[in-house]
């Protein structure tokens, strides 16, 4: 069971320019126009109703919002939903700290760009080096004194300038007293896309900033006072391990659009991701389904959530063939486990050269591995499975299977073809199940009039009297006139395969 998760873009202003602001060019211009807070309100709603848990309140910089802002937060809290704030920072000091610490957010998140103030400045503008990192110790030490369980989390985009800071940045963020440190890639768009000639790295200042983080984590050195949380592709922990013998955790980057996570403009309009709308997705077409802006205003959440093209993105991300031309992925085991898979909407308007795994490939060498495995790290799969008993069919077992397994409507829910299995996701409870030849029979004979549970009865019906029949050594079943053609199919399937008899010419 896995839980759906929501970043909002709840206002297009803030007070800083950043010079890698991937919205900035779009907000800061009219081009898309925030919602008043009664609306915003009306939406924490309608994300309640769908079965939201969480949501992170980005921007622009949520804290400009003021009142409204609270607002919002004492809202959502009340309802339930656990909140993140990420903020840049500025603002988070005197009355305003001491109401956000008091307001009930799990989670406050801080950009900081580098550990010196010319480096940090750069991205943010003049003046804002000292004041964040005042502010920071003051919200730490707030924190500290009132005991509330709040995360603080510091954020850093890598950028050419920060990358041989890494070392002094962790120092940084230790002597701040937050509880964790992400290391961010650059998204090469909005600003950031004006600015990439002095912004963007080279593969090998990547690697070589990931090499610190491993050195920092194989020396064991305050890592039980500081979380560090690098996007680091896996392959690349797999090349600092081989090369220079230092250890750090793989961590998994996998696309969750339309699947866990969702993304909601200061407009309202919700997307499966905050890139869709960021890179002007927008009229692309997935499958048979254009992208489009939907309004909460307008519609519900489940009927967002349930539109053709969310189903068809759930497909596009796991098809093998969305990544054929993304190099190395399309040869590498950690895509084939689904343990790292880049975003899947670059291969909309082009082909895809990750160079840094490309340097890893050269020094690891084969880097294929096996496509069995587990779809996505963090859920189990539970598979239906035949039970295989000669001359016997176990009717409770298979009841109960077909029950639990397989969800009772199709609205919604997205499935895609894995080999011989049929991958299913029910975005109602975030739950994948993996159906094997016999429950996708199941599955593809719900036809919307009967549940699953009268489709169970009926399969449990016929396996009795295919038992009663063997037992009597009678003539065979008739099942065309038992069963719908997919079911009758479903047992002649099982008797092809050896797994049921029903004719005492067959047990002869």
């Amino acid at each position: 069971m896995g839980s759906k998760y929501i970043k909002w873009d709840i206002t297009n202003r803030c007070n800083l320019r950043c010079t890698h602001c991937s919205v900035g060019n779009r907000y800061f211009t009219g081009e898309i126009q925030e919602i008043p807070v009664e609306q915003k309100l009306e939406i924490v709603d309608k994300l309640v109703d769908g079965g939201v848990e969480g949501i992170s309140l980005l921007g622009g910089e949520p804290l400009v919002m003021g009142e409204d802002f609270f607002s919002v937060v004492e809202h959502a809290v009340s309802r339930g939903l656990k909140i993140s704030l990420v903020t840049n920072g500025l603002l988070l000091n005197g009355r305003v700290m001491e109401r956000v610490v008091d307001a009930g957010i799990d989670r406050i998140v801080i950009s900081l760009e580098g550990a010196t103030k010319e480096t940090h400045e750069f991205v943010r503008g003049k003046n804002t080096h000292e004041r964040l990192v005042y502010n920071i110790t003051n919200l730490t030490t707030h924190i500290k004194k009132r005991d509330v369980p709040i995360h603080v989390n510091v954020n850093t985009v890598l950028n050419r300038l920060n990358y041989s800071e890494i070392d002094q940045l962790i120092d940084l963020c230790l002597r701040l007293g937050v509880n964790e440190w992400t290391l961010l890639s650059l998204v090469g768009v909005g600003f950031a896309e004006d600015n990439i000639s002095s912004l963007a790295i080279t593969p090998k200042q990547e690697i070589e900033a990931a090499k610190t983080i491993a050195r920092r984590y194989s020396s064991g050195k305050n890592m039980d006072e500081l979380t560090i949380s690098p996007q680091v592709y896996p392959l690349i922990c797999d090349y600092i391990e081989e090369k220079y013998d230092l250890h750090m955790p793989k961590p998994r980057i996998c696309c969750n659009a339309s699947i866990s996570l969702g993304f909601i403009g200061p407009d309202g309009n919700l997307y499966p991701c905050d890139r869709i709308s960021a890179e002007h997705y927008v009229g692309y077409e997935i499958g048979n389904a254009m992208i489009r802006p939907m309004s909460l205003i307008d519609y519900s959440f489940y009927e967002i959530w349930n539109s053709d093209y969310y189903l068809n993105m759930f497909e596009f991300i796991l098809d093998d063939d969305t990544y054929t031309d993304y190099i190395p992925c399309n040869h590498c085991k950690y895509f084939k486990t689904r343990y790292c898979n880049p975003c899947p909407l670059y291969s909309l308007n082009s082909k895809v050269l990750i160079k840094s795994c490309q340097i890893a490939e050269k020094t690891l060498g084969d880097i294929s591995g096996s496509s069995e495995g587990i779809f996505f790290a963090n859920e189990i799969l539970a598979f239906t499975s035949w039970p295989q008993s000669e001359g016997e069919v176990r009717n409770d077992d298979l009841f109960r299977q077909i029950v639990h397994n397989i969800p009772a409507r199709k609205w919604g829910i997205r499935c895609v073809e894995k080999g011989e299995f049929l991958l299913l996701l029910n975005p109602y409870t975030v739950e994948y199940v993996g159906l094997t030849l016999i429950g996708r029979a199941v599955w593809e004979s719900i036809d919307g009039k009967n549940t699953v549970e009268e489709i169970a009865r009926q399969i449990n019906e016929v396996a009795v009297e295919i038992k009663d029949r063997i037992l009597a050594r009678a003539a065979e079943c008739e099942l065309q006139t038992r069963l719908n053609r997919k079911m009758a199919f479903f047992f002649e399937m099982l008797h092809s395969m050896g797994f049921i008899t029903w004719s005492s010419e067959d047990r002869s």
